[in-house]
């Protein structure tokens, strides 16, 4: 069986997908990546055979200059969209990323007819690769990151797909199957085939400090690799401000971006380079995120705390989701102060409730269990 993963280049998109496409390779199976951008790099690190479906691809840039609504490219309007409509909002960004997916549709279509896939595995915001499998007369399994919608969403991005129009081919109204990572406890819809959230956040060296034998709690804080990028780090002052008045160490994993935003850090603030996700929230007490899937779901099968400060997209549905099973707080970022993330690292219903859920996690199908489901379809 061949199976070809697509994805577009955000990471949180293609990371969650990275253990299936180990688990075909180890079945014995063949496992080509189709994406661009950081994903190119990215799959190849981690061991896949990838293609890139639009070489020199800016895709920050395709998103400013393809943006018929500034709200799109305006993180603080498009913030404010969401709350307002978010159906709306939801399909002005299905419009935006259907449309990613049409510029890589033709590179990628011309790598699979030559190398002939007989299933297709997309994540759910890509529609490059319904199309493809579309075109090919092959199953297309959607794979979600999250537990926001799932279904209706191939029809949802097909419609913003200019290339079935070009190609002559019927869009799909749905995917063969759904392979859902969102267990129970968080209440989501259980459709699809149930699997294991596995964290993969590619691999990095660890700091010595990290393993280290430590007096006090640590609080991991991360903006994801997009939210800083579009909108700066303002929006952690908040917690730098509560850092002060506490005895914890804040580890802030924010990447290459500029903290000048900040000001002066207390003394019990790190600033860390790339440090893997899940290894960093292995030896953490509590996180600060943005409400990405993948700090969302890295951070449940961690069974850490967490306290959310959702952007935009699906972020508010993850910040919902997090308060309401339990496993942490949704609070505006201009009102968060140092009880906060006190009660997130010292309330036990909250720490239970993580355990619980990280326990959950653990007791779904794991990936390997999903090749054969695979292997079925195409027959």
């Amino acid at each position: 069986m061949r199976v070809l993963f697509t994805s577009s280049p955000g990471l949180g998109h293609l990371f969650p997908m990275i253990p299936l496409a180990w688990a075909v390779r180890a079945a014995g199976h063949d496992a080509l990546i189709a994406t661009t951008g950081d994903g190119v790099q990215r799959s190849a690190q981690a061991g896949l055979p990838v293609v890139d479906a639009a070489p020199g691809l800016d895709v920050f840039q395709f998103f400013q200059e393809t943006a018929k609504d500034s709200r799109f490219t305006d993180w603080g309007g498009l913030r404010k969209l969401f709350k307002e409509d978010p159906a709306k909002a939801m399909d002005l960004v299905a419009a935006r990323f259907a449309a990613l997916g049409d510029r890589l549709s033709e590179d990628m279509l011309v790598a699979a007819q030559g190398w002939r896939p007989d299933v297709v595995v997309f994540e759910q915001m890509d529609s490059a690769g319904p199309f493809v499998a579309a075109k090919l007369g092959i199953p297309a399994v959607q794979h979600n990151f999250g537990a926001a919608r799932g279904i209706g969403e191939v029809a949802m991005y097909a419609k913003h797909t200019a290339a079935y129009d070009r190609h002559g081919v019927t869009r799909p109204t749905e995917a063969a199957a759904i392979i859902n990572v969102a267990t129970e406890g968080l209440g989501a819809p259980q459709i699809g085939w149930p699997m294991r959230y596995i964290a993969y956040n590619a691999g990095g060296e660890l700091p010595a400090w990290l393993l280290a034998e430590r007096e006090r709690p640590r609080v991991c804080v991360t903006l994801g690799t997009v939210v800083g990028k579009l909108s700066g780090v303002g929006a952690l002052r908040q917690i730098v401000d509560a850092a002060r008045e506490m005895d914890a160490e804040f580890v802030f994993a924010l990447g290459d971006n500029d903290l000048s935003d900040l000001g002066e850090l207390p003394e019990n603030v790190r600033v860390s380079g790339w440090i893997p996700l899940n290894s960093l929230l292995e030896n953490c007490d509590a996180v600060v995120h943005h409400g990405g899937s993948g700090s969302t779901f890295t951070s449940l099968t961690a069974g850490v705390p967490q306290l959310v400060l959702p952007h935009g997209a699906d972020q508010f549905d993850n910040a919902a989701m997090v308060r309401s099973s339990g496993i942490g707080l949704w609070i505006e970022e201009s009102e968060v102060d140092a009880s906060h993330l006190t009660k997130l690292l010292e309330d036990k219903e909250i720490r239970a409730a993580c355990e619980r859920l990280r326990a959950e996690n653990a007791t779904r199908p794991l990936p390997v269990d999903i090749v054969p489901k695979l292997a079925a379809l195409v027959g």
